[in-house]
């Protein structure tokens, strides 16, 4: 089984080794995207810091991270991705965010 591009889980054909090469260089593209797509975060989650320091807020918004939580276990259960995992990812992003807002 495989993860479409939409995260469904699909019916894969039975890979052989003639397969490998090409699909190794799917997991490396998309491995290149997920890291470009976390750059980009962590660059506008530091204006958000920013926002926050200059504002008096606090790092930590509660409600803001159980809003995330709730909208990436949709994602997750529509994707067919584990809830768990995806609340771990989550988790660790949020973490660091959070870390990086008290050294501003």
């Amino acid at each position: 089984m495989r993860f479409s591009q939409t995260g469904r889980v699909e019916k894969m054909a039975q890979a052989n080794e003639q397969q490998l090469p090409q699909l190794r260089q799917r997991i490396d593209a998309i491995d290149q995207q997920l890291v470009s797509l976390l750059a980009e975060r962590f660059a506008i989650t530091h204006n958000v810091g920013l926002i926050k320091k200059t504002q008096g807020l606090p790092a930590v918004d509660a409600e803001r991270e159980a809003r995330q939580t709730e909208r990436i276990v949709q994602l997750a259960r529509d994707n067919g991705l584990d809830e768990a995992f995806a609340i771990k990812f989550l988790r660790t992003i949020i973490d660091e965010v959070v870390s990086n807002h008290q050294k501003l």
